[in-house]
């Protein structure tokens, strides 16, 4: 509970604890179904009936969102092509380019040589996933163009579409705090048909921290629009921890603790909180994932 305090002053209420769900459930559960009703009658199995209708209805709208995405072409020159309605966005604007560099220069503005060594191994794994074999020196000359945000089009429960807002701002800092790192969930394991999603509760998603976003360009192939991200594991095979109902993730204990993915398996922002707080001075070694917040907390706190 000791990051109950830190987590009220960035985040006003807790939302578990709070009585505004039961609230703003009224109009969707109580009111919007009467005033659908006849007002005579079986008044009651009306409003349950219009209730379930309009669920099955949401469901059924996401399932063919969810299988627009999965069947969108990737290629073409504009972001929304690209990666299927996830949008990169600069510093200055969503509609203005960001400035091309090398990577050379990209990794130059990483901190600290471990950091950068990962970063040139994590983007030839990520080449080497697409049949792509480039020499290190022909990678350092590859055009890069740095982003600080993502913009994740989804779909809430009752079928509306929201825009969710990632920040990865790099060493800058965001509006006069420190540099912003957002947590994402990436799709991390293909589900087939007659297996259950890995990771447990997590349902085939892992939830990545953002390092840095760019988009590379190379002579052999591309663009590419990546994500460089410091990922987690999750303890306990994914299962929820009964005290909490929250799933905890640690840092990987082999192999690299960085990868750099595609920028369409980024499925969302993710919550987690740290077990140590920033405040406590102890080296933090997991994150519990907050399954509690919603689209409309998240872009109002963020």
């Amino acid at each position: 509970m000791l990051h109950f305090g830190e987590q009220i002053r960035r985040y006003g209420s807790l939302k578990q604890w709070s009585t505004e769900t039961g609230e703003s459930s009224h109009r969707t559960q109580l009111k919007d179904p009467y005033n659908k009703s006849n007002r005579s009658g079986d008044i009651y199995g009306q409003m349950i009936e219009y209730y379930l209708r309009s669920d099955a209805f949401a469901i059924r709208r996401l399932n063919i969102a969810a299988r627009r995405g999965e069947n969108a072409e990737s290629g073409g020159d504009s972001i929304e092509d690209s990666l299927a309605g996830v949008r990169f966005t600069s510093e200055q604007s969503s509609s203005v380019q960001a400035k091309t560099i090398s990577f050379a220069q990209l990794l130059t503005s990483l901190r600290g040589e471990d950091l950068q060594n990962e970063l040139c191994r994590a983007t030839n794994r990520f080449l080497l996933s697409r049949k792509i074999n480039i020499s290190p020196e022909d990678l350092l000359q590859c055009g890069v163009n740095v982003y600080h945000g993502i913009r994740i089009p989804l779909n809430n429960i009752y079928g509306e579409l929201l825009t969710q807002y990632v920040r990865c701002t790099g060493e800058k800092s965001w509006n006069g705090q420190p540099a912003r790192h957002d947590w994402v969930w990436a799709k991390a394991s293909n589900k087939r048909e007659d297996q259950e999603p890995a990771y447990g509760a997590l349902r085939g998603r892992l939830p990545y921290r953002l390092i840095k976003l760019f988009k590379l360009s190379a002579d052999v192939g591309g663009p590419f629009w990546c994500a460089f991200v410091q990922t987690t594991t999750p303890a306990a095979g994914g299962t929820p921890e009964r005290a909490s109902s929250m799933v905890k993730v640690i840092k990987p204990t082999t192999g690299s603790g960085y990868a750099v993915i595609s920028g369409d398996s980024i499925d969302g922002a993710a919550h987690l909180i740290p077990e140590e707080p920033d405040c406590s001075g102890i080296q933090n070694k997991g994150w519990m994932v907050n399954s509690h917040i919603d689209l409309a907390t998240w872009n109002e706190v963020y």
